[in-house]
C-alpha cells in the first residue's frame, strides 16, 4: 500500500498544515484533522495504520476490529475537542 498512497499520518498532518508529526497532539490541529477524515475512505489503508494513527495522535493504546471503526473513533473524538479561546 506505501507505494500507492502516502503514510495516513503524514496525509493527515499535511492537510492541517502541522509542520511536526507531534503538532498533531496539540488540540489546535483536532478539527482540522477531524475535517479529513471525513473525506477519507477507511479501506483505503490497513488496519494496522489506521490503529497506529489513533494511537499516535490520540496518545492511545487502543485496538479496533475494523478501519472503518478505528476511522469513526478518532473521528468522535477529534470532534468533541474544543479549543480554548482566551
Amino acid at each position: 500500500m506505501p507505494d500507492r498512497k502516502r503514510e495516513l499520518l503524514n496525509e493527515l498532518a499535511d492537510s492541517a498544515g502541522a509542520v511536526y508529526l507531534s503538532d498533531l497532539h496539540q488540540i489546535y490541529y483536532s478539527h482540522l484533522i477531524a475535517r479529513k477524515l471525513k473525506y477519507i475512505d477507511a479501506n483505503a489503508y490497513s488496519l494496522k495504520e489506521w490503529t497506529d494513527t489513533a494511537n499516535y495522535i490520540l496518545g492511545t493504546h487502543d485496538s479496533f476490529s475494523s478501519p472503518a471503526q478505528c476511522r469513526q473513533h478518532l473521528l468522535n473524538v477529534l470532534s468533541n475537542f474544543q479549543v480554548s479561546k482566551n
